[in-house]
């Protein structure tokens, strides 16, 4: 497998950190993976599944977030989008991602998989730009409650008000991230929710591109995407025809153990989405694609993406 860090300007000249994976020979390429990373980490912790991808004859994109990663300037600048619209710019930064790939390969189809906050994200674009991809796969995503959403979003405004955009509150993270971890049994570090396997644990409290505090700017952009996507309006803009495939982890607490999951499942099949499917493994917490027995998710997703090359 062949890997490239591209440095690739989205609309506003944002210079976008962009991982591109590739097989050494690119003969008999099948399609185009666009991978869309979660909050507080980053595109590198998928290399693992994306050589599996690259294997069986993929090309694999993924931009590191403002606020993430390479694409980070500094350490101030992790976990921050932008001072205005922060949500709206990750959205149009992955649809600039999707347009190079066009460029790239115009004949190939891209399937877009979203993980986490990734997930909201490929929702909220599928809603706006779902002509442009395939299907789309969402891990580790969640239906919240709309009521809750909006008083997150006024504790964040609090916050935002009193100290700034840039201001990182404690005591929003206890409320969401804190309060997943404190819904695990047993408490070995602060990220044991993430996953079972304790070196998937341990590599990603070790590493400086994870497990950081947000802004209360990007606290509020993210509720106030949570917020859009579970409004049903928009969700009905979803393309009808647009396959997705949701997959999450039974002991997933970010999707309330499958509660929360099952829930934009339903929300998606009001909306009269036709082709919609739903995986929930055992024992799996929030990163399936990490998690103790990845290999079966890996090819449960290999098998969709065969199976919808075929569809026209």
């Amino acid at each position: 497998m062949r890997e490239n860090i591209i440095k690739h300007k989205s609309r506003d000249d944002k210079e976008l950190s962009l991982y591109k994976w590739e097989p050494e020979n690119k003969k008999n390429i099948k399609g185009i993976v666009q991978i869309v990373h979660g909050s507080c980490e980053h595109s590198g912790r998928y290399r693992d599944f994306s050589n599996f991808l690259v294997q069986n004859g993929y090309v694999v994109y993924s931009n590191d977030h403002r606020g993430h990663g390479l694409t980070a300037e500094s350490e101030e600048e992790l976990g921050f989008f932008a001072d205005k619209n922060g949500w709206e710019v990750l959205v149009e930064d992955v649809l600039e991602v999707n347009k190079l790939i066009t460029n790239d390969y115009p004949n190939l189809p891209i399937f877009m998989i979203g993980h986490s906050m990734g997930s909201f994200i490929a929702r909220h674009y599928a809603i706006l730009y779902g002509n442009t991809i395939k299907g789309v796969v969402l891990s580790g995503t969640a239906h919240n409650n709309r009521l809750l959403l909006k008083f997150a979003i006024t504790i964040s405004d609090i916050y935002i008000k009193i100290h700034g955009n840039r201001y990182r509150s404690k005591f929003i993270n206890y409320l969401t991230y804190g309060a997943f971890n404190r819904k695990v049994s047993s408490h070995r570090t602060k990220y044991d929710w993430i996953c079972i396997d304790e070196k998937v644990v341990d590599d990603y409290e070790k590493d400086v591109h994870c497990g950081y505090i947000f802004t209360s700017n990007a606290f509020k952009e993210m509720f106030r995407g949570l917020y859009y996507i579970t409004n049903f309006k928009n969700i009905r803009k979803t393309p009808k025809d647009l396959p997705i495939l949701l997959l999450s982890g039974k002991k997933d607490v970010v999707g309330n153990e499958g509660k929360m999951v099952i829930k934009c499942y339903e929300k998606y099949k009001e909306a009269g989405i036709e082709d919609l499917d739903i995986k929930l493994y055992e024992k799996m917490r929030h990163e399936i694609l990490n998690e103790v027995g990845k290999n079966e998710v890996y090819e449960d997703i290999l098998s969709w993406i065969r199976k919808h090359l075929t569809i026209d």
